[in-house]
């Protein structure tokens, strides 16, 4: 086939000369029209390779009239330089193509745009975004979407994105050139997971987080459980949640369709049936929905509390990479190793079991000390010894302990001083034998007799030495105090306010009286209300008579 004009050498222009607003499948329709009007008729083509754009011209005359006299070419007000010769691109600032897969035909390309603005170390080279087109099957485009969207990230990505992103209310998946290349912990170019020492998200002490992962795993919402919640048995924490889920928009249908189901995966994969614009207020209230859920298995499912106290000192992590809200984004060999910083996501199901765990050692703590402080003291009974002067010295310290215990009943029974018989010295100083109730049965139990040394710092009166309180019984009442002076400050406010609006606007009265208690209400005030309520007596023309005389004869 021949061609319709000769070939001739080219003239070229650079792509980034031209204005970024230009949608790129419009440019060579513009190139070729701003050279024509130049050369009138002569323009063939405009391709472009590699950022430089080939203009082909029918005729020598018109090339050499381009580079000579025009030099330059209008394209929205902008001058683009024309070269000879094909131009040596510097590529001081590569560029990398982002694509967007997944994403509903719908969504708006600036919530795409500002999820990337929102991303660190990224600079966007075309500000509009690029649809993907369909090709047939000789690889031709075609005028039909595909639903993906791609954008040119100029200088390329310092840091990867991650995988799985949220755009539009929407999950979509997201791959680059540099996704292969850099870290899976902090998502930077530059070194590999394995290089520890070049990665800031990396920790050694791996120990102290407990991935969960495993549906084995007591601490996993997918561990089979008898959980009751509103007199309704399930099998999992998963099925209560999508149940709950399909209950709160209006779905009873599939609701009823997970109740029967024993499966938690089976669950999980009815209520995804459900797209994510049709969710409506569910994102506000499921948090709440799961620590419901989590106190109800606490209650149900020993081997779930056991799990979370024996977990006592680690970090919970869930580790599901496709997950960004309940779990962290990372697989369990990366969540172990990773600063939670560095987390891609937000790791709630993690946070609620930490406080649900706290709430328990807590309320364990407390108990184990409460039943420590009521704890009954340890009584030491004394020995039986086989020498008989011990256990003589041992039953007159006993006798000594009796009557000292019951002096103080015996002296409300005792008779008067004057009647009261005495014994001779003698008989004081004599030995008394132990009688049949000094003897002690064996399951008696006596403290320990006193000291010699305490004995003879003790007074000889029976009256105790006063207890010190103890620091409670003080913070109690210091509290009481600070509340009782905090009610009298409260009550002289009110008084206070009550008597200058009484002063000033005179609008106390029977109705508005109700409206506060008689202790808040000022003396003069209740003085006025008395005299206000107590009927006025009538004037006696007799006592007013003789008042006038009194008051003339002293005149």
């Amino acid at each position: 086939m021949a061609r319709a004009f000769n070939v001739i050498k080219p003239v070229y222009i650079q792509h980034d000369d031209l204005p970024s607003e230009l949608n790129i499948r419009d440019l060579p329709l513009i190139i070729c029209e701003a050279v024509n009007n130049l050369v009138q008729g002569n323009t063939a083509c405009a391709q472009k390779h590699d950022g430089v754009w080939s203009i082909w011209l029918k005729s020598v005359q018109a090339r050499d009239y381009l580079l000579r006299e025009a030099k330059v070419i209008r394209i929205h007000r902008n001058s683009i330089e024309l070269f000879d010769e094909y131009p040596i691109i510097q590529t001081k600032f590569p560029s990398e193509k982002v694509m967007f897969k997944n994403l509903p035909f719908d969504v708006d390309d600036r919530d795409l745009l500002d999820y990337l603005y929102s991303q660190p170390d990224i600079q966007i080279k075309t500000i509009n975004v690029i649809h993907a087109r369909i090709r047939n099957q000789n690889r031709e485009l075609t005028s039909y979407y595909s639903g993906d969207r791609f954008v040119y990230v100029r200088g390329g990505m310092k840091r990867a994105l991650p995988p799985i992103a949220d755009i539009g209310h929407y999950q979509c998946k997201i791959t680059h050139t540099t996704q292969e290349t850099a870290c899976s912990r902090c998502r930077y170019t530059g070194h590999n997971s394995n290089d520890t020492a070049a990665c800031d998200a990396y920790r050694d002490d791996n120990n102290n987080v407990h991935t969960i992962r495993s549906p084995q795993n007591p601490l996993c919402n997918f561990y089979p459980c008898n959980i009751t919640i509103n007199d309704i048995n399930f099998s999992s924490s998963e099925q209560v949640y999508q149940w709950k889920f399909m209950k709160h928009i209006g779905r009873d249908d599939l609701a009823d369709e997970i109740l029967h189901t024993t499966s938690p995966a089976q669950a999980k994969e009815i209520a995804s049936r459900i797209p994510r614009h049709m969710h409506g207020t569910w994102h506000t209230s499921k948090l709440d929905i799961m620590n419901e859920i989590l106190d109800a298995k606490v209650s149900c499912c020993p081997e779930f509390k056991n799990a979370l106290l024996q977990s006592a000192g680690t970090e919970l992590v869930e580790a599901v990479r496709s997950d960004r809200f309940w779990s962290c984004g990372l697989t369990p060999r990366d969540a172990s190793t990773t600063k939670s910083r560095y987390y891609p996501g937000k790791n709630h199901l993690g946070r609620m079991l930490e406080y649900i765990r706290d709430s328990l050692s807590a309320a364990t703590d407390n108990i184990t000390k409460h039943d420590h402080d009521n704890s009954i003291p340890v009584v030491h009974v004394p020995c039986v010894d086989s020498n008989p002067h011990s256990s003589q010295q041992d039953d007159n310290e006993l006798n000594a302990t009796e009557q000292s215990s019951t002096s103080s009943a015996d002296l409300e029974h005792s008779p008067p001083a004057s009647h009261a018989e005495t014994l001779p010295p003698s008989d004081q100083n004599a030995p008394t034998a132990p009688s049949s109730s000094s003897s002690l049965p064996d399951a008696t139990v006596v403290a320990p007799p006193p000291s010699s040394a305490d004995t003879s710092a003790q007074p000889s009166s029976t009256t105790l030495p006063e207890k010190e309180p103890e620091p409670e019984t003080l913070f109690h009442n210091e509290q009481q105090s600070k509340r009782t002076d905090t009610k009298s400050n409260c009550i002289a406010q009110k008084k206070k306010t009550l008597a200058t609006r009484f002063i000033r606007e005179r609008t106390f009265s029977d109705s508005n009286v109700s409206n506060y208690k008689s202790s808040e209400i000022p003396s003069t005030m209740m003085l006025w209300l008395k005299r206000k309520r107590s009927p006025a007596k009538e004037a006696d023309p007799a006592n007013t008579l003789k008042q006038q005389r009194t008051e003339t004869g002293t005149s």
